[in-house]
């Protein structure tokens, strides 16, 4: 599963859209530096 089907379940199963979906699992997995978890 990549970010972008991760995204589309995340806002299949919530009220958030899939652009703010995709937001909160960019957050979470972030590579950068100081991004993410």
């Amino acid at each position: 599963m990549n970010k972008t089907e991760m995204a589309k379940k995340l806002a299949g199963k919530t009220d958030l859209s899939q652009a703010k979906a995709a937001e909160v699992i960019e957050c979470i997995f972030s590579s950068e530096p100081g991004h993410g978890i």
